[in-house]
């Protein structure tokens, strides 16, 4: 997800699924990135809902504070 978008209002919701494995990558993306360029203050996300899913895989959907 692009920064400025989550910083301009564009996004409401945020869903994760959280599986129980690890990679070990280190070049792995981040889920909101943001160019050094772009000047930026944090974003908060309130938990909406959370459930356990198969194989002990979590759901979480989040609001974010700036959209109400």
């Amino acid at each position: 997800m692009d920064w400025t978008l989550l910083q301009a209002g564009c996004l409401d919701e945020l869903s994760l699924i959280v599986s129980p494995c690890a990679g070990g990558e280190t070049d792995a993306a981040a889920i909101f990135d943001r160019s050094a360029f772009i000047d930026g203050s944090p974003v908060g996300f309130r938990l909406e809902k959370a459930e356990v899913l198969e194989n002990d895989v979590l759901w979480l959907v989040y609001r974010a504070n700036n959209k109400e």
